[in-house]
């Protein structure tokens, strides 16, 4: 599902030498669907500030920071977590099929991939980056799939959870057991 975002498509053919800036700050419509894009229960802000420029002869390099402000859902205790991301990007983009082979290497007909070489570039076959779906995919990397609140917030909801809603089994039979001595 391609979200609804304003399109913001870069023809790497078309960049100037030094690059081009972008700064990205998306308002409540577009807040509204990169939740949607991201599966968090919303976004109370997002802002971006990348550069794309050309690399090699039909590639491109964006890089930048992206900070956001994720709202979502504690699995353990169900309460409200809001959750302040601030993190660097840095992807290659490459027009053609020609990736150079980079971090990958043959051995006995057997493709040996290098897991600590850096990644391969996306290969585009319009020409365009999309930079509001790079921005969805960096944010769903950097999201946390299952959130928590941290221990000291977690031992403290359940201590309120206990102690108000939970009945003490024993409490009526320490009472009876009290009773039965001092009858004795």
């Amino acid at each position: 599902m391609s979200p609804a975002l304003p399109p913001n498509r870069i023809h790497i053919a078309s960049l100037p030498k030094s690059g081009k800036n972008i700064d990205l700050i998306a308002g409540v419509e577009e807040l509204a669907e990169l939740a949607l894009a991201t599966g968090t229960d919303s976004m109370a802000g997002l802002r971006a500030n990348v550069i794309v420029e050309p690399w090699r002869l039909d590639g491109a390099y964006l890089s930048g920071t992206i900070n956001a402000v994720v709202r979502q859902t504690c699995v353990v205790t169900l309460d409200p977590i809001e959750t302040e991301l601030a993190f660097q990007i840095g992807r290659y983009f490459v027009t053609g099929e020609d990736q150079s082979g980079k971090g990958e290497m043959f051995v006995d007909g057997e493709l040996i991939l290098d897991p600590e070489a850096d990644d391969l570039p996306d290969t585009l076959t319009d020409g365009m980056i999309d930079v509001w779906n790079v921005l969805i995919e960096e944010l769903n990397l950097q999201i946390d799939p299952y959130p928590r609140l941290d221990d000291l917030q977690q031992s403290e909801a359940a201590e309120e959870a206990v102690s108000s809603d939970t009945h003490k089994p024993f409490a009526d039979l320490k009472a009876l057991i009290t009773e039965k001595k001092s009858q004795n």
